[in-house]
């Protein structure tokens, strides 16, 4: 969850916000999945996001990268795929309780705010790391290609729920 360990807040001393550090915290970080109690906003993760990390971290924790991940952009709506990318990477900072604390005061926690604020041109150019906006996620990596293409095709097909 962005905001929560990276290099300014450092929840409890781990930053994780690289593969080194995510290394040496492993065995705290499978301690607290298994028992369900990360990440502390909800929702949790899941019983597949656990075991997807269990099996990792049991394969030797490899720094690699998946490149036969199909990025499926059919039918990108805000409730088949956008809305798991807000809860899961911007919920933290921009949900109705945070916005006015982490957040900049943007929420995105709701259809109707999302949408109000991607038509606006803030979200692409934040999530695309492009101009003068403010780079999103914050305290992790830019969002993935796939990731950016689903937001795109999202917002140019007027944000459909």
């Amino acid at each position: 969850m962005a905001g929560c360990h990276n290099a300014s807040s450092a929840k409890k001393g781990y930053v994780l916000t690289n593969y080194s550090n995510i290394s040496a915290a492993v065995a705290v970080i499978n301690s607290v999945t298994t028992r369900g109690s990360m990440p502390k906003s909800i929702p949790h993760w899941t019983a597949a996001q656990i075991a997807l990390f269990q099996k990792w971290w049991a394969e030797g924790a490899k720094d690699v990268e998946c490149t036969t991940i199909i990025c499926d952009t059919s039918n990108v709506t805000y409730t088949s795929q956008i809305q798991q990318l807000i809860q899961n990477y911007c919920i933290g900072c921009h949900s109705t309780a945070a916005a006015n604390t982490s957040g900049g005061g943007i929420i995105l926690d709701n259809y109707a705010a999302l949408k109000t604020n991607a038509q606006t041109g803030h979200l692409l150019c934040s999530i695309q790391w492009a101009g003068t906006c403010s780079h999103m996620p914050k305290g992790t990596g830019q969002f993935g290609i796939c990731e950016q293409r689903k937001f795109a095709i999202w917002v140019n097909n007027n944000c459909p729920q």
